[in-house]
């Protein structure tokens, strides 16, 4: 198995109810929901395929708000909303709005802008309401690498993962996330150094 693809060892019922206290309790919009269901079915079918083995006995609980780096989850055992790839890098929250005190309220939980990317160009909305979602990321960016981003470059879709039915392995998925990303902030989407050096030690061996 690849080691990206983290699957808990628990019941399919146990990861029900435990996301559903975990990100249901305080439902925020019906796409949160959607967002969720899409992502419980994902998880499910890759358990049901995969055979769920590895040790992680429950999910991280991250807070449903974004306020600050210090108050964040530097990393998270969650699996991305779009790839559900997990990485040690630091979780992106989806911006559902923004409050008077600049705090974000979050929807799902991404592993780089470009899953986030890909997954709004996916979504059946507007381009105006596509566009406010990615300038709403770009605060969530900027308040997380201290950088603003402009335009990304696109990701590979998911359907060219081996678990979605393609040929792409996790790691080389997230290989093509390193390449493509501007260098100075794909280093700061990890929060420690030695989480950054050691995933990058991982992926060059992956290389050979």
């Amino acid at each position: 198995m690849d080691p990206l693809l983290i699957l808990p060892n628990i019941s399919i019922n146990d990861i029900i109810e435990y996301d559903n206290t975990s990100y249901y309790s305080s439902p925020m919009s019906e796409y949160y929901e959607e967002c969720m269901g899409n992502y419980l079915e994902d998880h499910l079918y890759n358990l049901h395929n995969m055979g769920g083995t590895e040790l992680i006995k429950e999910y991280d609980r991250l807070p449903t708000k974004f306020t600050s780096l210090k108050e964040w989850p530097k990393k998270s055992n969650l699996p991305c909303a779009y790839c559900n790839c997990v990485t040690p890098r630091i979780p992106l929250p989806e911006p559902l709005s923004i409050t008077s005190k600049g705090d974000i309220i979050r929807g799902c939980l991404y592993c780089s802008p470009l899953c986030f990317d890909k997954e709004i160009e996916n979504r059946n909305l507007s381009p105006n309401e596509k566009t406010n979602k990615k300038d709403m990321f770009k605060v969530v960016i900027y308040k997380i690498t201290g950088i603003m981003i402009n335009d990304l470059p696109e990701g590979l879709d998911k359907s060219n993962l081996i678990k979605y039915g393609g040929e792409t392995s996790d790691t080389e998925y997230q290989l093509n996330i390193r390449y493509l990303l501007p260098k100075e902030l794909y280093r700061k989407l990890f929060y420690d150094e030695h989480d950054y050096e050691y995933y990058e030690q991982y992926l060059d061996k992956a290389l050979n």
